[in-house]
């Protein structure tokens, strides 16, 4: 069995395209917006009216991963998401996955079928 981390450094988008910027999975879009100097602090004062723009929009988080040759000879490959932020839908590299409905639960994909050798993508879009 091989295991493979894909958390640490991801893209963030919202899907107007009007922000495109780094983020850190596991980690949140305000977190991310904050770290860029976007947003200010929603649990500060009254800032939470000034972000609230945030939660009306899709945001899809984009990692970039090598797969070898010699993972793809494993018979299963796995996607293990411990938590995904309530209605999400995955895609590798453009193929819809699988989706997520609630927040409390970790989700599993067999994601074999959808890698390719090299380089590959992954992307979770979370809806408003």
């Amino acid at each position: 069995m091989i295991r493979k981390s894909i958390t640490g450094s991801w893209l963030l988008k919202d899907t107007k395209s009007e922000y495109s910027l780094d983020a850190t999975v596991p980690g949140t879009n305000y977190l991310d917006l904050m770290n860029a100097g976007i947003i200010e602090d929603p649990f500060y004062g009254e800032n939470e009216k000034d972000v609230y723009w945030v939660a009306q929009r899709d945001w899809t988080y984009e990692k970039t991963f090598e797969v070898t040759a010699d993972e793809l000879k494993e018979e299963k490959i796995t996607l293990i998401c411990k938590q995904l932020d309530t209605i999400a839908t995955l895609f590798i590299n453009g193929e819809k996955i699988g989706e997520a409905e609630n927040c409390h639960l970790a989700y599993e994909f067999d994601i074999r079928r959808y890698l390719k050798e090299g380089e590959n993508t992954l992307s979770i879009t979370f809806e408003s």
